[in-house]
């Protein structure tokens, strides 16, 4: 029984080690691969997207403003053919 109780707590430290090693790893890479430049890049690309959208947003609207002058236009105002025709 102690020999087993031996094993897998050997097995657990070695995994944990094991992933205490990889966890640092990855951080040390990610901060590593953050270039202030392309950061920056990326901003200016966020800005000029998001005003490329709201560019889009206003004609959008404007074109929704269009639709519904023409559907007003075309309304039917004059009664003719809106009331439901009576057979006998």
């Amino acid at each position: 029984m102690d020999i087993a109780l031996v094993v897998v707590g050997g097995l657990v430290i070695v995994t944990f080690v094991g992933m205490i090693f990889d966890y640092l790893t990855k951080t040390r890479v990610a901060t590593l691969t953050s270039d202030a430049g392309a950061v920056k890049g990326m901003a200016e690309r966020i800005e000029r997207l998001e005003l490329r959208s709201k560019e889009q947003d206003a004609v959008i609207e404007r074109l929704c403003n269009d639709v519904a002058f023409g559907n007003r236009l075309l309304e039917d105002r004059s009664g003719v053919g809106s009331e439901p025709s009576r057979q006998a």
